[in-house]
């Protein structure tokens, strides 16, 4: 099941407000990344699902980084902040597109509660 397009709509306006946003929660951000600082090395291989514009991911300062988010608007953001890493836009509620790579690490932190089946 893809995401509505209500939703999409959402994340293409965050896109434009994004760092005002992330300032309202920068207690939450600076604890997500001292959390995963503490179990992603340095120098991983690193997948994110629902990365946004990459920041938490790109602050583990990972070997090799590969962000995934359904909005063209943040990964355009992603893009431009961070472009050592790859950044591609997909709805990760369908099927992945066949992915090359290997990674130690794969998490998706803030899109549990945008799925109706995260298991799947």
């Amino acid at each position: 099941m893809s995401y509505s397009h209500e939703l999409l709509e959402h994340f293409e306006q965050l896109a434009g407000r994004f760092d005002v946003q992330r300032r309202k929660q920068r207690y939450y951000f600076s604890q997500l990344r001292r959390w995963l600082g503490y179990h992603v090395p340095k120098g991983s291989r690193v997948l994110e699902l629902g990365c946004g514009d990459g920041t938490e991911l790109m602050a583990l300062q990972p070997s090799q980084a590969m962000g995934i988010d359904f909005s063209q608007g943040l990964i355009q953001l992603a893009r431009a902040r961070h472009p050592q890493g790859q950044w591609l836009v997909h709805d990760v509620s369908e099927n992945l597109p066949p992915i090359a790579q290997t990674f130690d690490f794969i998490f998706a932190i803030d899109l549990a509660g945008y799925l109706q089946d995260f298991q799947g």
